[in-house]
């Protein structure tokens, strides 16, 4: 109890909450730069300068717009050019700060997140998502402690333009009714290093092959013992591509072989992108306590 200067009167303080509070969650984000910068990159030989100028506008208004998230604390940005790095400076001014410059040496791998996160990012809250991947609602009620202690993962689909003709924004991306086997943004927090040895034996492919999450998902599901869960529909994020600049499709699989089941001495199977599965949730099982 307190006694008061200006009287004898004893004033009782509010009692103290039993139950621990836990503050908002601050994200280390991985992701790529992802800018053509008038280079042409092999493959999309097909597009003019003005259709990857388009797109690279996409790419540089993603990260403008995460940076600026309120739950970001940094961006491990992954690059191999300098001259697209220097972009940044050009094009952006507000919160570089946040960014972190890794220098890789060839496109960005699978592999790549999350060794670099056993190696710098245990025991912080981190994200690894696609160059396009916008950061929507709810990332600020998650319980990242608890998602650590009982080795969680959320692996989420993504809200994306399914009406062609509407006006191309976020506000107008929506979440598909149905299922698609499709996960850009990978929410974790390490207790420990991962075994690299495992990550490089079943991770280490481009990040854009088709199945390439599924791959990851099913590594961490039945090989690390990870649960994964996709509360997609409590937390949003915003595929920001409305541009038509694409690399090979699904459709053309079996012909451009860009996929994880013709990965030489893999041996990934449609069955295992199958059992990689993980429907849309509408709860948030490890929120964080208001």
């Amino acid at each position: 109890m307190v006694l008061t200067k200006e009287s004898n009167f004893i004033i009782k303080p509010p009692p103290e909450s039993t139950t621990a509070k836990v503050s908002a969650p601050e994200y280390y984000v991985m992701t790529m730069l992802t800018v053509f910068n008038d280079r042409v990159w092999p493959g999309y030989e097909n597009f003019t300068a003005g259709d990857l100028a388009e797109r690279d506008n996409e790419y540089l208004d993603t990260l403008d717009r995460n940076l600026k998230h309120k739950n970001v604390k940094e961006i491990h940005l992954f690059y191999i050019y300098e001259d697209a790095l220097s972009v940044l400076g050009r094009r952006m001014h507000a919160n570089l700060h946040k960014v972190v410059p890794v220098k890789i040496e060839r496109p960005m791998h699978m592999s790549d997140f999350f060794i670099y996160a056993s190696r710098k990012l245990v025991n912080k809250a981190a994200i690894a998502m696609n160059g396009d991947i916008v950061l929507g609602e709810g990332f600020d009620k998650i319980n990242t402690e608890k998602m650590r202690d009982e080795k969680v993962m959320y692996s989420l689909s993504r809200y994306y333009m399914l009406d062609k003709t509407s006006q191309c924004n976020l506000a107008n991306m929506k979440l598909p009714s149905d299922y698609m086997v499709s996960h850009d943004t990978h929410v974790f927090r390490l207790a420990e290093p991962l075994n690299e040895t495992l990550i490089l034996d079943k991770l280490n492919y481009p990040i854009n092959m088709w199945g390439a999450e599924n791959a990851m998902i099913w590594t961490f599901k039945f090989l690390l013992k990870f649960t994964v869960r996709n509360p997609a529909k409590v937390l949003a994020t915003y595929h920001n591509h409305c541009s038509k600049v694409h690399g090979p499709s699904k459709e053309g699989i079996d012909e451009h072989k860009y996929s994880i089941l013709y990965l030489p001495n893999a041996n990934w199977t449609k069955q295992d992108v199958l059992d990689s599965k993980i429907a849309f949730e509408d709860k948030l099982s490890y929120r964080m306590l208001s």
